[in-house]
């Protein structure tokens, strides 16, 4: 059996958007939402979500949703990376494998999930770590 979780990179700044992006509503709800329903419609367990600056409000939309695990990135203004780091160290030990979504893709299907970790699975025995989506090219 392979366990796989998520890690939901939620720390940017959104320095440009003037105030915090993934709060902003789309279709009704709250941008980060998405994200985290995709993993959880897709068995992915845990669930951590990795914020910064915006963690309680983070926490304020999503406190209907008891799966989430919340990471603060004390070095978020450092960048994603810092982020990508604090999540994989979180769940180091639980999975042996994580998906990494962005906080502001909201429409990622699930049937790519599924095409993602079937080649995971396949590959796996190959020794192979890294699997990625591509879109035309």
């Amino acid at each position: 059996m392979c366990k796989i979780g998520a890690v939901i990179l939620a720390a940017g700044i959104s320095k440009r958007m003037g105030c915090p992006k993934l709060l902003m509503p789309l279709h009704g709800k709250p941008l980060i939402t998405y994200p985290i329903k995709c993993a959880a419609t897709a068995n992915l367990t845990p669930i951590v979500v990795v914020a910064g600056q915006h963690i309680q409000q983070i926490k304020s939309v999503t406190n209907d949703m008891p799966e989430i695990q919340y990471v603060w990135n004390e070095n978020y203004a450092k960048g994603m990376s810092s982020s990508l780091k604090a999540g994989i160290h979180c769940i180091n030990g639980q999975v042996d494998a994580a998906f990494i979504f962005l906080g502001d893709q909201p429409f990622v299907p699930p049937e790519v999930i599924h095409a993602l970790i079937k080649e995971y699975k396949s590959y796996r025995a190959k020794e192979i770590r890294i699997v990625r989506p591509e879109y035309k090219d």
